[in-house]
């Protein structure tokens, strides 16, 4: 399994940001459909794996 292109794209997101970063913000920038149960759980996976990674 293979990783998508947006794990590249969160650290630059998650560095812009001011504060905390929601997994649904940072899902809408990705350009995903926050409205979809279900959609951001793998991007809440990666997002948990990168912060661990530091």
């Amino acid at each position: 399994m293979g990783v998508g292109p947006e794990v590249g794209e969160i650290p630059a997101i998650v560095r812009e940001a001011d504060g905390p970063v929601r997994v649904r913000a940072v899902g809408e920038r990705l350009g995903l459909d926050a409205s979809v149960p279900g959609r951001l759980g793998p991007s809440r996976a990666r997002m948990t794996r990168l912060a661990d990674r530091g």
